[in-house]
């Protein structure tokens, strides 16, 4: 379909269309593609074509079905059904950290920083600050926020004022499980001042342990690159 759309458009001399899924990986230093034009400027379409396809790594369609599946008949209906995009429910986690619209200062340059600093309620980790949302407690999920926000809870403050005897912690088993520690943690971010829930214990801290050390490295094939490294002990 998008090859005979092409070429009604008169674009199938600028695009190619294949039935087969890949992706380019750039796993190779220099592809095979720039080291063909490198020794023959001359190559010709055909030769070129054969250098792309060589550099592509080619996956199994089903590897991804369900996810493009699931975007398109449930997310992107979602989406598109709310007229105003901060109408739109979010959640600040880990998850953001690629994100171009997170907002984390420290990891941008002076001028992006301006431009956050001016439209703060576009950037989500402005926004949630200014808003207290509550995805700002680091241990707090989608799920729970989204039950203590439909029990009148929506904010740092709300949570802060809780007791751990709350009956809306017996709501959600995440809730339950971190009750004690919620409000502490709630407080602490509004006031930026640490907290410690009465009768906290730890093992984190024992008098004495054998060391052992792990190092992660992700590497992700979907673009070739180093994409975390993670130190543990």
């Amino acid at each position: 379909m998008l090859a005979n759309w092409l070429r009604l458009r008169d674009l199938e001399t600028q695009f190619f269309v294949s039935e087969s899924l890949g992706l380019g990986t750039r796993a190779k230093e220099t592809s095979e593609l720039s080291r063909l034009v490198g020794t023959n400027p001359e190559a010709s379409i055909t030769d070129r074509l054969h250098a792309f396809l060589a550099d592509i790594e080619w996956v199994d369609f089903g590897v991804f079905f369900q996810g493009v599946d699931h975007f398109i008949k449930q997310d992107l209906p979602r989406v598109l059904a709310v007229s105003k995009w901060t109408d739109l429910d979010w959640h600040l986690d880990s998850r953001c950290s690629t994100c171009d619209f997170l907002g984390h200062r420290e990891w941008l340059p002076a001028e992006d920083r301006a431009v956050v600093d001016a439209y703060r309620d576009h950037y989500c980790e402005t926004a949630a600050e200014d808003s207290g949302h509550l995805s700002r407690i680091t241990t707090i999920t989608r799920g729970s926020r989204k039950t203590l926000c439909e029990a009148g809870y929506a904010d740092l403050g709300a949570i802060s004022r809780l007791s751990s005897s709350d009956l809306v912690f017996k709501r959600h088993n995440a809730l339950k499980a971190d009750r004690n520690h919620l409000p502490q943690r709630a407080s602490a971010l509004i006031s930026g001042n640490v907290t410690v829930a009465p009768g906290t214990t730890t093992i984190d801290f024992p008098k004495s342990a054998d060391l052992e050390v792990f190092i992660t490295v992700n590497f992700d094939p979907g673009t070739g690159l180093l994409s975390a490294l993670r130190l543990r002990s």
